[in-house]
């Protein structure tokens, strides 16, 4: 019994690990389609520094406000209204968290429309 009770933490250590890296990539990802989007595939050389200091931002901001609000807790078998409210409101401030960090950062002349695009 205790073995199996071991195991399962084990396990679930690794689900949890898991979890995260799915959400890095996603996050990662869809920062990476939006500015491919507003740039119809091709992203212009006067863009590429603005991109990585919005990626940079993204990877910092986005999984800590995501820790914040627990969302890599709990079963997502049991999502109830009250976890989706929780995820709405954890990409709200994470999204007004990062377009603050990248304009403070330099990124004047960073396209409006990827945090758009990003965000939904």
């Amino acid at each position: 019994m205790l073995k199996e009770r071991m195991r399962l933490n084990h396990m679930l250590h690794y689900r949890k690990i898991f979890i995260i890296i799915a959400h890095f990539t996603v996050i990662i990802i869809s920062y990476l389609v939006s500015f491919l989007l507003r740039f119809e595939f091709f992203i212009p050389k006067e863009h590429i520094f603005q991109f990585y200091i919005g990626l940079i931002c993204l990877i910092i901001i986005k999984p800590i406000v995501y820790y914040f609000f627990e969302l890599y807790r709990g079963l997502w078998a049991y999502t109830s209204l009250h976890d989706v409210l929780k995820i709405v409101k954890a990409n709200i401030l994470a999204s007004v968290v990062l377009v603050s960090s990248v304009f403070i950062l330099g990124g004047h002349g960073f396209p409006r429309s990827v945090f758009i695009i990003d965000f939904f």
